[in-house]
């Protein structure tokens, strides 16, 4: 089956919908910048919302917007963060560690996911491979508006750092 090509208004909308919940580098403008995606209780019912309008659209329906799933994401403990990094080998990511440190405050995540094996970057300049890992963060474990920075340790001892400033992530 052939994947449907999305019309540019709502590529335009998702694209402003990633770079609002994103910090570190635009992939747009630097590929191999790192950076981190927030997966907030606002990003998954925007992202839910953005779903559901585009199958409501299809098949001619109003858009729904389920209590239940409302009050499942409200009660979410936890932010998920994606970070995003590029390496030199395919396996440059896997066993990477990170942090978020808030002045002295050193948060570790309440889990991490295995690091994806790296995929191969386009011919230039900078580092061969890209990779990125997920990682839960505890809502009552941070200050959602001290500044932060997403401190990633890689296996290699190389120290990546992400600054994350939560007052202008959605």
């Amino acid at each position: 089956m052939e994947k449907a090509e999305l019309p540019e208004d709502i590529k335009k909308v998702l694209q402003q919908a990633s770079l609002s919940s994103r910090v570190g580098a635009d992939p747009e403008k630097d590929p191999c910048g790192a950076s981190a995606i927030l997966r907030t209780k606002r990003y998954r019912l925007e992202a839910f919302g953005r779903q559901e309008a585009v199958e409501s659209k299809k098949r001619k329906v109003e858009v729904r917007m389920p209590e239940e799933f409302v009050k499942k994401v409200l009660d979410m403990p936890n932010m998920e963060v994606e970070v995003q990094l590029c390496g030199d080998d395919e396996y440059f990511a896997e066993g990477a560690l990170v942090e978020l440190h808030q002045g002295a405050k050193r948060i570790k995540p309440v889990d991490i996911g295995r690091a994806e094996r790296g995929r191969k970057n386009e011919e230039g300049n900078g580092p061969a491979f890209r990779s990125r890992f997920t990682a839960l963060f505890a809502y009552e474990q941070f200050d959602p508006n001290a500044k932060s920075v997403f401190v990633v340790n890689l296996q290699d001892g190389q120290e990546v750092r992400i600054p994350a400033d939560f007052s202008k992530v959605k």
